[in-house]
This record gives C-alpha cells, structure tokens and sequence, in this order.
C-alpha cells in the first residue's frame, strides 16, 4: 500500500487533539509527534516524488531532511527555513519511544508547545488540518 503521509498527518493530528481535550495529553503527544512526522514525509514526497522516504522518527528526520531539502525548490524552501530556523527546538523533547514512558509524562505545556509547532509545520508543508 502507498503511503498517504498528507492525510496520516492530518488524522494523527486531529486525533491529537481529541485526545489533549479530555487531558490525555501523553498519548496525545505521541500522536502529535506521528502527525509532524508525517508532514515532513508529505513534504519530502514533494520535493522528491520518486525519492525514498527515511526511516526515521522526530527528531532524528529533521537532519536528513535539511541534508535533502534545496532552497531553491519553491515547494519545500518554508519547510527547509522553519527546520533551520529552530534546529535545535524542533521537537528535541518528543522521542518515539514516549509511548513507553509513564503516565503524566507528557505534560500540558509540552503538548502546547508541540502543537504550535504542528501548525507551522503543516502551513510549511502545504497541509491545512
């Protein structure tokens, strides 16, 4: 089956929110993680249609993006600024692994914060939620 980064996204982002609604933000957060994941996968397949995706999770993807994103392509230069321009906050506090933790790990703040940055990814990728 073809992967549909595009409506992955969406669905693991609106189910993200469903869940961060009724406070449950850890596995919330986990779906949040997927959904911006997606996105970048969704924008990769942009820039590269016949390229092979990475198997990768946040925030591992975001260096081998910003190593396969160009700047001179029009469809993927916002995705590309906004990777550069928070390198170093771009979810580096989310880990795949967070489906493991404890309960109450993720806290509302966290999800708040993630959930910002879903949006700008989104808007960066071309995806509307």
């Amino acid at each position: 089956m073809i992967e549909a980064y595009g409506d992955a996204a969406k669905r693991h982002y609106a189910d993200a929110r469903t869940l961060a609604a009724v406070q449950r933000y850890d596995n919330a957060g986990h779906l949040i993680g997927f959904a911006v994941e997606c996105a970048l996968k969704h924008a990769l397949n942009l820039h590269e249609p016949a390229g092979e995706n990475p198997k990768l999770h946040l925030p591992n993807i975001v260096a081998v993006m910003l190593k396969r994103l160009k700047s001179r392509n029009p469809k993927t230069a916002a995705l590309r600024t906004l990777l550069l321009q928070n390198q170093t906050t771009f979810f580096n506090d989310y880990d795949v692994s967070g489906r493991y933790w404890a309960t109450g790990a993720v806290t509302s703040a966290m999800f708040d914060q993630w959930e910002i940055m879903t949006k700008r990814t989104f808007g960066a990728a071309g995806i509307r939620p």
